[in-house]
């Protein structure tokens, strides 16, 4: 299977899913997001755990499934456009414009990681600060193994100011409420 270029180099398989969800126009400021610049930016942020991952046990990223609120509509060339919902500014004012579709996919990291260094735009430090805090509990008695280790992270796309990407995992209410929020699944192995 020929990997997209978007895709490419780091992750080998990909999987895509999309269902239909039609929901009515509410308030938020809404911004949208080209899919290849939201999944590169998961994938840096993805990187960036796996390069700095080395202390034991060491968790290795297994997959990577990610859910996304897309919006598509009609543009005035006849031609359809899919963006990827965020929100720039105040989340509660603005509105959604087309129809909102949820757009799932799995990424498998394939050969080591790039060795190069990321910005880190939000979820670097919450996985870093959970598999941390996983591994010291480990260390205390009794005596578990670990084999397998799964976390969903659920947040929304924000722009920056310099028109870059943040993700945002705190201020999620008014964005749950108009259908803004994406979710990524991180499914961990140990290696010993």
């Amino acid at each position: 299977m020929k990997t997209p270029g978007f895709l490419a180099p780091v992750f080998g398989a990909i999987m895509i899913m999309v269902f239909g969800l039609t929901v009515a126009d509410g308030k938020a400021e809404i911004v949208e997001f080209d899919l290849d610049d939201v999944v590169n930016a998961i994938k840096q942020e993805i990187e960036t755990v796996r390069a700095a991952e080395s202390l034991t046990p060491r968790l290795i990223i297994d997959n990577v499934e990610i859910y996304l609120a897309v919006f598509t509509r009609e543009e005035m060339n006849r031609s359809t456009s899919v963006k990827v919902g965020g929100f720039s500014g105040d989340p509660g004012s603005g509105s959604v414009s087309g129809t909102r579709q949820n757009l799932s996919f799995i990424l498998v990291p394939s050969g080591e990681p790039e060795s190069r260094k990321y910005s880190k735009r939000g979820l670097v430090q919450a996985i870093q600060k959970v598999v941390s805090d996983l591994k010291s509990s480990l260390n205390e008695p009794p005596n578990y193994d670990l084999t397998t280790f799964t976390f969903t992270i659920e947040f929304g796309l924000q722009k920056n100011a310099d028109g870059g990407i943040r993700f945002d995992l705190v201020n999620l209410g008014p964005l749950r409420s108009k259908g803004l929020t994406h979710r990524i699944l991180i499914r961990m192995v140990v290696a010993e």
